[in-house]
């Protein structure tokens, strides 16, 4: 099975942060590509929605009041070991973050957010990785 790709899939996208003007912006961009887009303010509430839905892809701002994007995306990855996790931040880590798929430096352009979620989502769909999940793993986008 080929790996969905940004521009072919109408992708279910979760992305926290806690700046509300980044999570409209990206709300926007994502709507006006056809995906179904839901913005979480801080990690908390990021976690719950998380929970309560199910996503193809996650994008999370590093630096947050309570609970910060390495934090989160480690949770993430207990919940769902093969979600793909995009890191967004101004400032990248000092070292990897294993949970962490790709580091997105902010500001970014469109192409450079697409860029990176095409390979995330290739990289999740890569059967040769040895922990690559099966095709039941990962539905679909409806």
């Amino acid at each position: 099975m080929p790996a969905p790709t940004y521009a072919a899939s109408r992708l279910k996208i979760l992305a926290v942060d806690d700046d509300p003007s980044s999570l409209q912006l990206l709300a926007r961009l994502f709507e006006q590509g056809g995906h179904l887009f839901r913005g979480a303010y801080g990690g908390l509430n990021a976690l719950d929605q998380f929970e309560a839905g199910q996503w193809d892809i996650f994008l999370t701002d590093r630096e947050m009041p309570l609970m910060g994007g390495e934090e989160l995306a480690a949770r993430i990855k207990e919940l769902s070991p093969f979600m793909p996790i995009i890191l967004m931040t101004g400032r990248p880590p000092a070292t990897p973050c294993p949970q962490i798929d790709f580091v997105l430096e902010k500001p970014f352009s469109r192409a450079g957010l697409i860029a990176a979620i095409d390979r995330c989502l290739a990289d999740a769909f890569d059967c040769t990785h040895p922990s690559a999940p099966s095709d039941d793993a990962f539905p679909a986008a409806a």
